[in-house]
């Protein structure tokens, strides 16, 4: 207890179901009860009990917390307390009746008693598995050399053993080694090892396990990412040239050549959207969606893209104030630093105009409230009003006279829909089982016969399939919904199995929610299935 409250915040909150906290730690669901008298005014219920494991407990005779282990936080956590190094304590040695401070000031080991008697039993105190080797990435002559102060420079450039590297010797194994030429740069380690003392890669002859990975690169550091891209994807390159050369056409930068590859998303999407954007949005929205792509979309020519929308950027520029040509630029990237500045980002962080320090004032109203002002109601919204049916109408004029009248208020619009079978589910009039469970009519289910029902599911589903394979309406009317993307990845692989024609992989970008940091890298994001 701190202050009269529990410092771990007992008792919790009744919920219905577990969800993730704001602290790494779970939120479980904890059902209501009711409380149990302990004496002298003091009570509990299930608020008060910790996460806990009912096996453990009786096994050990003892009090176990057990917690769910579900952020890389946690991970964190753990490790945190493996590598930490061993207890410490700080202490002081006097001798006689002069002290030195600085002299018996001693910084001492303090090993408890437990590890002590494993040290002396030479017991493993840790162990790693599976063993995982950092695999070195730099650019055409950019890697690291060490040398003495009195070795003479000409003297190490020409040392043949500075020109290896992982890399490079990575390259040479595949110009003479056919086998190695089937795998990744980080899968390369599961079948060959790195000798330190000859610089060269031999193949394993050990059943350990071991695991390559490529050291991070941020997108900040240029071709150098890029790199990193292509060593990802890219299976047994020989050389610098074969990792910018493709189909034939050979590129300056390895940015253009993941490009050509189709490792890394282009502009045509982003630019079909603003396109799109142009015929149906304000200009005011055309600029926040800008910023949109700026901040999350990261587009590789951004310039061009000023260059292309610019003049529907600032449309409302010429009919709200009288301004020349000449100083439409300045206000735009007045109106688009201060919505980057929501995101803590400023214009001269992207590839477009510099931003002039006499930057023309629009007046003291914010450009929120012009924004809102500016507003125009669509005539066919205002005609749909006639095509509300009775209880839409009644929800209508009920918030519009709040509206009109200033008053507040908050309204919930409930529209329940479906089938005669699941809004009496959602209304809880469905007969159950245990567990409120409810068996499917059986009309609407495939009886379980192994992989014949999933082939009987999908013909169900997608009829003639092999004769629909370019037929956009067929496809997107159809849908086959599951809970994991196993299951998902599975179907997918039967589906796909009976398009015609030539089969092509199309990779995913796949990323982190606010990762900011670029922690997570592609290749591990793509080998997560399941979710």
């Amino acid at each position: 207890m701190k202050d009269g409250h529990c410092k771990k915040r007992y008792p919790k909150q009744f919920l219905d179901e577990t969800r993730q906290g704001t602290d790494s730690y779970p939120e479980y669901r904890i059902r209501f009860d009711e409380s149990v008298s302990l004496g002298k005014d003091r009570s509990v219920d299930n608020r008060w009990v910790v996460p806990y494991n009912p096996w453990l407990l009786l096994k050990y005779d003892c009090h176990i917390n057990v917690e769910i282990c579900s952020s890389i936080k946690s991970i964190k956590y753990l490790y945190k307390y493996v590598y930490k190094g061993p207890d410490r304590v700080a202490m002081e040695v006097h001798k006689g009746s002069y002290m030195d401070e600085v002299q018996q000031y001693v910084d001492a080991r303090w090993i408890c008693a437990p590890e002590a008697f494993w040290e002396i039993f030479r017991f493993t105190l840790y162990r790693l598995y599976p063993s995982v080797e950092r695999l070195q990435i730099h650019l055409p002559n950019r890697h690291q050399v060490r040398f003495y102060d009195h070795q003479q420079i000409a003297d190490v450039l020409n040392n043949e053993r500075n020109s290896k590297t992982m890399l490079t010797q990575f390259f040479a194994l595949n110009l003479r080694d056919p086998q190695a030429r089937k795998y990744l740069y980080r899968e390369i380690l599961e079948h060959y090892c790195w000798n330190k003392r000859d610089m060269e890669w031999h193949r394993r002859r050990s059943t350990r396990k071991v695991i390559g990975r490529i050291y991070t690169v941020s997108p900040s550091e240029g071709d150098k990412f890029y790199l990193r891209l292509l060593l990802s994807h890219v299976i047994g390159p020989t050389s610098w040239e074969y990792l910018l050369t493709n189909n034939g056409m050979t590129f300056s930068t390895f940015k253009k050549s993941t490009e050509d590859r189709g490792f890394l998303e282009t502009d045509h999407s982003i630019r079909d959207c603003l396109v799109e954007a142009t015929s149906l949005r304000m200009p005011y929205a055309l600029r926040r969606l800008f910023v949109t792509i700026l901040i999350f979309c990261e587009p590789t020519d951004v310039r061009g893209l000023w260059n292309e929308f610019f003049t529907h950027m600032v449309e409302d520029y010429q009919t709200a104030n009288n301004v020349v040509e000449s100083n439409l630029t300045n206000m735009l990237l007045k109106d688009l630093n201060e919505l980057l500045n929501l995101h803590g980002k400023k214009i001269d962080h992207y590839d477009l105009p510099s931003l002039p320090p006499n930057t023309i004032d629009r007046g003291a109203v914010p450009s929120i409230i012009q924004e809102e002002l500016a507003i125009d109601f669509p005539n066919e919204d205002i005609e749909s009003i006639a095509k509300l049916n009775n209880d839409q109408m009644i929800a209508f004029n009920t918030i519009m006279n709040v509206i009109v009248q200033k008053h507040s208020g908050v309204f919930f619009v409930d529209g329940p829909g479906g089938t005669e079978f699941l809004i009496r589910i959602g209304d809880g009039v469905e007969p159950t089982k245990p567990d409120d469970m409810v068996r499917l009519p059986l009309h609407i289910a495939i009886p379980w016969e192994g992989e014949h029902s999933i082939q009987v599911l999908i013909q169900h589903i997608f009829p003639d399939l092999e004769l629909h394979g370019w037929d956009a309406p067929y496809m997107v009317q159809r849908a086959i919904l599951t809970p994991i993307n196993d299951d998902v990845q599975k179907l997918n692989d039967m589906i796909i199995d009976q398009f015609p024609g030539e089969e092509h992989n199309l990779l995913s970008f796949d990323e982190v929610e606010a990762d900011n940091h670029n922690l997570y890298q592609q290749e591990f994001s793509n080998s997560i299935a399941q979710v």
